[in-house]
């Protein structure tokens, strides 16, 4: 017989966490506990941000933008000064001019807290012993003059404790092997007693470039967003604004010095030029005065002017060589090819030219990675490999070039020789002014190439550089932390809690060794179940007769729907006499007694005729629970020579139900499988009762239960909810296949109401006959 499914629940994952709700509930709340505990001691970090604009300087002298201002340039070079802002030695700066390393505190009684306004004191220290680092320092004041300092360190994870102390004075140097101090006191501020922290400088670089971020707005802006976080928002507000003021500042001086001494070589240059272009035009009108020169033949004409050619290529190759050379000069003093690349546009080499935008083009591509990948990413280590092997290549095409062009010169300088040789039988004085004539011309040219530049870098000095920096937004003091995310992180061990809570339930409950619902009883056996019995809170109630006491309760339903059953499976019985119904179970505790004592009552309240016979000598229990003495039982007639009828109680109030105790409990339980007079017994009882209820004792410790079992008509063994184990149902399976015990069946006691469907009495009664039409098919 299987459990009518409209009587009971089926057990969800809800009714399983259910019965575990204290441990859930203790769960989440540990993992609410736990990011509550974490976000008080926790570091608070308060991001804030800043934009800096980076652009290129229009030249109004050329009405265009000069070539080192084009895109490729000013995008490698908005990617330079975004790499420089990162650069560790930008980083120490900043941290030596605000004294970011060192750290003052206050406790307040939890943890420390930093602070970084209204600090009384100025610290000027040097630590000596890497050791004292990020230990913290007491400072307490004395008096005007002086103060205490003493070092507190951890004794366990709570409480600290502190060296002893010494005395000192402000403003005076403290010199110790340890480390130099001297602390000073700022006028206009009450002293105070506080902790200090001091970082190493290295250490603290990398930890600054954690909290660090430097980009571009996006690929075509000029925006330079720097974003910082710090443990305290003053000193994340003025950290970034310090970084930008020292950034400008060295920008501004670098660009300065650079122009500087770019003015100085090319006035040198000038000077050197105006000397020799004063001193050929003095050497050319001398010559125009002292002779006469007279016109030249065509074939004069031709040679003169191929050896001004070649003079002029001559003039070309060594420029380009000098250039050439100015180039390598200038990459192997600093391995920056940006600054080779005007020169390498003048050569006009397209080997040279093709390679300057071939590694322009493949930094744009490093400078795209670099804002998606950390520096030691593989394809940010690839593309920086490529770019300088392209280098290499690049510094090998110049070395070949200069090979090449002063081979050009060598050739050249042949080929003057042969043209001066054919003009030796041309007029020496007409020769002479025309070549006179033309140095003069290129002495010129050059000079006035010159004083170009002069005046160029004149203004790019005067304007400050080619590229221009604007502040465009500084950094602000934020209000709420950034990190940790308090909402976040609340919500997030809120959901992991429940998560971890929820399967600890459902693992928990898979691997419970007790039986807590009916449905679990039908799906751990083919064994019939015949009922259920509703857990009673009231003790009182539990160990009395509830259904007199209590007949309109769940519990009193639940016995007689129990009863109904019983009747309708035993009413098609063939032979004759009472039926006789054995209640037993498998250990103490599992309610036999009270289902018995219950069970009996709602047999005998009609009119047919129902006992109970307390069969556990061991420990029995029935006497108490209706109020009869015990001196006297079923071991009185079975033992001894008493009467059946000398032991049977009858309440006045149900002529036709009746109670047998178990009489002396020194009887020994086992006597009774010897018993001559148990069949006798049990066969007067069948005869004066319609149903003979036997109380037993457990199975699993009395071997008189199972033989008193193979009598009966009818076996209810009785679980307990939460008590009874799942194995139990195994062990009862095997002692009824043992015994060949029939007609067993199987009934829970205890059961929370959850999972119970409370029915009103027209369903009760529906759903009892579809019990007993299941129990006759499966009888």
């Amino acid at each position: 017989m299987g459990m009518n499914e409209k009587e009971f629940y089926k057990r969800s994952v809800l009714d399983k966490i259910a019965d575990y709700k204290y441990s859930v509930l203790g769960i989440i709340i540990s993992f609410v506990a736990a990011a509550l505990i974490y976000l008080m001691f926790a570091e608070k970090y308060y991001t804030t941000d800043a934009t800096v604009e980076v652009s290129p300087k229009f030249n109004k002298l050329s009405n265009v933008s000069s070539l080192e201002n084009t895109q490729s340039v000013f995008a490698r070079h908005l990617q330079t000064q975004i790499d420089f802002l990162q650069s560790r030695s930008l980083i120490e700066q900043v941290i030596e001019k605000i004294n970011a390393n060192v750290h003052f505190f206050e406790n307040n009684g939890v943890k420390y807290q930093r602070i970084v306004r209204n600090i009384p004191y100025r610290l000027y220290i040097h630590i000596k012993d890497p050791s004292f680092f990020e230990k913290y320092f007491l400072l307490e004041p004395v008096d005007k003059d002086h103060f205490r300092l003493s070092l507190v360190y951890k004794k366990n994870l709570f409480f600290s404790a502190k060296t002893s102390s010494f005395i000192y004075r402000f403003d005076k140097p403290i010199r110790t092997k340890y480390f130099d101090l001297i602390v000073s006191r700022k006028p206009h501020t009450p002293a105070k007693r506080l902790y200090f922290k001091v970082y190493d400088q290295k250490a603290y670089v990398g930890r600054v470039l954690q909290n660090l971020t430097v980009r571009q707005n996006n690929d075509k802006s000029s925006m330079i967003k720097i974003i910082y976080s710090d443990t305290n928002p003053h000193t994340a507000r003025k950290f970034v604004n310090t970084l930008i003021q020292t950034f400008l500042q060295i920008n501004r001086k670098q660009e300065i010095e650079e122009t500087d001494n770019l003015l100085k070589l090319i006035t040198e240059k000038l000077k050197e030029a105006k000397h020799k272009l004063d001193a050929s035009e003095k050497q050319l009108k001398a010559y125009i005065a002292g002779n006469k020169v007279a016109g030249l033949g065509e074939q004069t004409n031709q040679i003169i002017n191929a050896i001004f050619k070649s003079q002029k290529n001559l003039e070309e190759l060594k420029i380009r060589m000098h250039k050439l050379k100015m180039v390598k000069l200038l990459y192997q003093k600093g391995y920056d090819y940006r600054k080779i690349i005007a020169l390498v546009q003048e050569i006009n080499n397209p080997n040279l030219t093709k390679f300057i935008n071939t590694i322009s083009a493949d930094e744009d591509a490093y400078r795209k990675l670099r804002m998606r990948f950390k520096p030691k990413h593989p394809a940010v280590i690839k593309m920086r490999y490529i770019i300088h092997e392209k280098l290499k290549a690049l510094m090998e095409n110049i070395n070949e070039l200069m090979q090449d062009t002063r081979s050009q010169i060598a050739l050249m300088e042949r080929t003057l020789k042969k043209y001066q040789s054919q003009l030796t039988t041309l007029p020496q004085k007409e020769f002479g002014y025309t070549r006179l004539k033309r140095k003069h011309d290129l002495l010129e040219k050059n000079y006035l190439f010159l004083l170009d530049k002069q005046m160029q870098v004149f203004i790019s000095k005067q304007t400050q550089g080619s590229f221009s920096y604007r502040v465009i937004d500084y950094a602000y003091t934020p209000e709420f932390a950034s990190k940790p995310k308090t909402k976040v992180l609340l919500l997030l061990s809120i959901v992991l809690g429940t998560m971890v809570a929820f399967l600890y339930a459902l693992l928990r409950d898979y691997f419970s060794r007790y039986i807590k619902a009916p449905r679990e009883v039908e799906e751990l056996t083919t064994l019939p179940y015949l009922g259920t019995i509703p857990y009673i809170e009231d003790k009182r109630l539990y160990n009395d007769l509830f259904v007199l006491k209590s007949p309109d309760s769940y519990a009193s339903e639940m016995i007689w729907s129990l009863r109904t059953v019983i009747e309708d499976n035993l009413r098609d019985r063939k032979q004759l006499g009472g039926m006789i119904i054995a209640v037993t179970s498998v250990v103490k505790g599992e309610g036999k007694t009270t289902v018995s004592a219950n069970l009996a009552l709602s047999l005998g309240m009609g009119d047919k005729k129902s006992v109970v016979v307390s069969m556990d000598l061991r420990l029995p229990e029935l006497h108490i629970k209706f109020g009869i003495p015990n001196d006297k039982g079923i071991t009185s007639v079975l033992f001894q020579d008493a009467k059946l009828e000398d032991v049977t109680y009858h309440p006045k109030q149900l002529p036709n139900f009746a109670v047998i105790p178990a009489g002396n409990a020194n009887t020994y339980p086992l006597k009774i499988i010897n018993s001559r007079k148990i069949d006798a017994v049990l066969s007067r009882l069948r005869a004066e009762y319609d149903y003979v209820v036997l109380d037993l004792p457990p199975m699993g410790v009395a071997a008189e239960s199972v033989f008193l079992m193979s009598k009966s008509d009818l076996v209810i063994n009785i679980l307990k909810a939460h008590y009874s184990e799942k194995s139990f149902l195994m062990y009862l399976e095997s002692i009824i296949a043992k015994h060949k015990l029939k007609n067993v069946y199987l009934v829970l006691n205890g059961v929370r109401k959850k999972y119970i469907k409370i029915l009103t009495r027209k369903e009760n009664l529906k759903y009892i006959k579809s019990h007993q039409k299941r129990a006759r098919k499966n009888l």
